[in-house]
């Protein structure tokens, strides 16, 4: 469970929810921003594979920038 979850019985004040809330906002943005660059690198190199011209400098750029 999250700790939003058990603000109640954890007896937590509106300012320590603020702050847990915002923490979240934070974390949950990075997530997403992560993910998306994660599919972009794969997505790529998915392409490459499937060119079946892949060398092994353009794998290594690849990977280095995933």
């Amino acid at each position: 469970m999250h700790v939003l979850e058990l603000r109640e019985e954890l007896g937590l004040s509106a300012e320590q929810v603020s702050a847990v809330t915002e923490v979240f906002k934070r974390m949950r943005d990075a997530a997403v921003i992560a993910g998306e660059k994660f599919i972009v690198a794969e997505t790529a190199l998915d392409d490459a594979f499937a060119s079946g011209q892949l060398g092994d400098d353009v794998l290594m750029q690849l990977l280095s920038e995933s």
